[in-house]
């Protein structure tokens, strides 16, 4: 998961998968490698993170299926196979306890 700005985000308690384990957005520095999805290959490789950013002020919702739940902003990008079926609502979500949101 890269996490940049744009309003593609996460909540502020995530934690990230790196190469120094999971840590969370507070002890993420540039250039961790942390998981994300190379379309052009179709595998999972490591990615610097280049950089994080905390808004005060964004919605969350929760995208789930039988199998994977996520906590996002709503116009977070996340790779995902075409089914043949109608994708779940997207449920409001609240913030944090202090209100803000990671991205």
């Amino acid at each position: 998961m890269l996490l940049t700005g744009g309003g593609m985000c996460v909540p502020l308690d995530v934690q990230i998968l790196t190469q120094r384990g999971w840590l969370t957005r507070d002890q993420l520095q540039n250039g961790d490698q942390t998981i994300g999805f190379n379309p052009a290959t179709g595998h999972s490789e490591w990615t610097p993170v280049r950089e994080v950013h905390v808004y005060d002020d964004v919605p969350l919702v929760r995208l789930s299926n039988k199998t994977w739940e996520a906590t996002c902003t709503p116009y977070h990008r996340w790779s995902a196979a075409h089914w043949n079926r109608a994708p779940r609502a997207r449920e409001p979500m609240e913030r944090g306890a202090d209100g803000r949101c990671s991205c």
